[in-house]
């Protein structure tokens, strides 16, 4: 028996629609449970997280929206910093407010998606419960300097005949992650699909002043430590969050974080939500 039923729908939001992915358990009655809301990293979508969605799904409302110029929601018109990627969400909460018995929701974001949830706790703190971050993107200004040289352009689809190939050979080809064939180009095609925007979100991310948000921040935390690029980012970051709890997870690779290995951390998600 399906454990889950999901549904996709689209909200007016501030650079057009945006696209949701909704997850719900498939029984007639539950005991509600705070719903919990992903922000997924950039340059792919909230399908990202579909398979831990469908599994945290079980017994709570799960949304996964893309942000704006990602997956399914519209592009943006122009450059975007993060604290409109993070009203670009607010329609999604503010829905989820009337739709259901809570005022407050349970947020999670891993790189792009960290500051977009850190940044709606800060500007609607009240519609905020608990925070959850794994791998949360806090750099240096040396670091800012590197990201923003390396992927703040726009992608060379049409000045290197290899752009396409090089990507398709790192996520499908000689993928180490032990994922289906299909669920590898699903992933592949995600990243393909924001086209010449998609620098968009790290040049945003990378403008964020994030130190200020983490020592603003109010919100009990939950930081996840993956094996993953910004590890060392995200032990630096906990320094300046009052509220926090730290789980240290990094034998699990961010890579297999939320297809392979997403039951222990869902375990550590319950347990620090419930």
């Amino acid at each position: 028996m399906v454990k889950t039923k999901s549904k996709r729908f689209y909200l007016d939001s501030l650079f057009g629609q945006l696209h949701v992915r909704e997850t719900r358990p498939n029984k007639e009655e539950f005991k509600p449970k705070r719903p919990v809301i992903c922000f997924h990293q950039s340059p792919l979508s909230g399908t990202q997280y579909k398979v831990f969605q469908n599994e945290l799904g079980r017994d709570r409302l799960v949304y996964c929206p893309d942000t704006p110029g990602f997956g399914g929601s519209d592009i943006p018109y122009d450059e975007v910093t993060i604290s409109q990627y993070a009203d670009s969400m607010l329609p999604l909460l503010e829905k989820l407010k009337e739709e259901t018995t809570f005022d407050s929701f349970d947020v999670l974001g891993g790189h792009t998606g960290s500051v977009i949830a850190l940044e709606i706790a800060l500007n609607k703190p009240d519609l905020i419960n608990k925070i959850i971050l794994p791998s949360i993107a806090f750099f240096s200004e040396e670091e800012r300097k590197e990201i923003k040289n390396k992927f703040v352009n726009v992608p060379a689809y049409f000045s290197d005949p290899k752009f396409v190939s090089r990507i398709y050979s790192d996520t499908v080809l000689n993928s180490t992650t032990p994922i289906s064939e299909d669920r590898k180009l699903e992933l592949f095609a995600e990243r393909l699909r924001s086209g010449l925007t998609a620098w968009y979100a790290p040049n945003a991310v990378t403008s964020y002043n994030s130190l200020e948000a983490l020592k603003k921040t109010t919100h009990k935390v939950l930081i996840i430590l993956l094996e993953d690029m910004l590890l060392d980012n995200s032990l630096r970051a906990s320094k300046f969050i009052e509220n926090c709890v730290i789980k240290d997870l990094r034998h699990i690779s961010h890579s297999n974080a939320w297809d392979v290995d997403h039951e222990e951390i869902i375990q550590e998600i319950k347990m620090f939500l419930e």
